[in-house]
């Protein structure tokens, strides 16, 4: 669980930054 709220948090994270990491 954690995992998949740690990866939704970089996703938005990497849109916000507008970096594709993940």
């Amino acid at each position: 669980e954690g995992y998949a709220v740690s990866r939704s948090h970089i996703r938005s994270n990497a849109i916000k930054t507008n970096c594709p990491m993940t």
